[in-house]
């Protein structure tokens, strides 16, 4: 099984509870949709500023508007997504280009930088977000392997512990911002129900919606016990198999 992430690290870090019958072909993000379609806009000046390789991919890929181009060139059976990362904020320039405000950009862009914000949770956000995605399908449905797609449908958890069994309550975050969150999360789940029938959603009971007070990148609300990382790998070989399946009934019946 060949995959391609477009997400976050709730999609990379399920991967390590897979078995060795994957390949990670590519892994892109902290770019927005809603940023990915405008045109590219390459700032030397924040590229510069930033020290791993790790972050000026992440920074080089918003910048030149990659995905695209990425998903095009690469062979992969399936495109796993996540939209944890839509979390981020956009950054508007004067001639309509766009970036994603995440950390890495807004540590290393020069103070004298101009540009305006396009909130979060702005409703011109969400309709760049749809025509970004709209535009990501597309380029899947021309794509003569026809991968699977599958949407990571994970939200902000509200409770943490080291497991399901010692969840408590959450107070370690805004609770009014979890909400805002997930709300916008379901936005996005809802218009891609909607509009694209093809598209597989893992879905979770809430139960396995747990910060991890023991993750390795630290506690936040989108850094989940190790029980859902399991329950996504379970999920992910399902849906691959059923996907393949279903193809092969279909080559019988055109035969």
């Amino acid at each position: 099984m060949r995959i391609f992430i477009f997400g976050s690290c709730v999609c990379r870090d399920a991967l390590e509870f897979l078995n060795d019958d994957f390949k990670l072909v590519k892994y892109i993000a902290r770019t927005s949709l809603a940023a990915q379609f405008s045109e590219p806009l390459v700032l030397p000046e924040v590229l510069n500023n930033l020290t791993s390789k790790f972050q000026k991919n992440v920074m080089s890929v918003d910048m030149e508007k990659s995905l695209l181009k990425d998903v095009a060139s690469n062979d992969f059976d399936v495109l796993l997504i996540d939209f944890i990362d839509e979390r981020f904020g956009i950054a508007e320039f004067e001639g309509g280009e766009r970036l994603t405000l995440c950390s890495e950009f807004l540590s290393a862009r020069p103070s004298d930088l101009v540009y305006s914000e396009i909130n979060r949770f702005e409703s011109r956000k969400f309709e760049f977000w749809k025509i970004g995605f709209s535009k990501l399908i597309r380029e899947i449905r021309l794509k003569s392997s026809s991968p699977l797609i599958v949407i990571n449908k994970v939200y902000f958890a509200k409770t943490a512990g080291n497991s399901i069994a010692t969840a408590v309550p959450s107070h370690q975050y805004n609770y009014l911002e979890l909400i805002k969150n997930n709300c916008y999360l379901d936005q996005m789940y809802n218009f891609i129900h909607e509009n694209f029938p093809e598209v597989v959603f893992i879905d979770y009971d809430k139960r396995y919606l747990v910060a991890n007070l023991s993750h390795k990148w630290g506690v936040a609300p989108f850094h989940y016990i190790d029980e859902l990382y399991h329950e996504t790998c379970l999920r992910l070989k399902n849906a691959f198999v059923s996907g393949q399946t279903a193809a092969a009934l279909l080559a019988v019946k055109s035969q």
